[in-house]
């Protein structure tokens, strides 16, 4: 939390407690495909520690929601993800 370096990672954190596992896994294979230059950690909200949740609501940034597409204030959290590729995130 808060040590990046060179070669850190990229930390996502998916609001989405109805993802099933195996949409879970098609989501990792999906961004392990982009080829990014960065290793990407996929967490999901609700199975973070309370540490750690409070962590992301004082640095995180919602980079989308479904609703307006667009990226709210870092407080305003979207309370679902919805996305026609992974059914499992309505």
């Amino acid at each position: 939390m808060g040590r990046e370096q060179p070669g850190s990672d990229l930390d996502l954190c998916l609001e989405a407690p109805q993802l099933s596992h195996s949409d879970r896994l098609r989501l990792l294979n999906a961004v392990d495909d982009l080829f990014l230059p960065w290793q990407v950690d996929l967490v999901l909200r609700h199975e973070l520690s309370a540490d750690l949740e409070a962590h992301v609501q004082r640095v995180g940034r919602c980079l989308w929601t479904a609703a307006s597409q667009t990226a709210p204030h870092k407080s305003s959290w979207p309370s679902s993800v919805t996305s026609s590729a992974f059914p499992g995130l309505r």
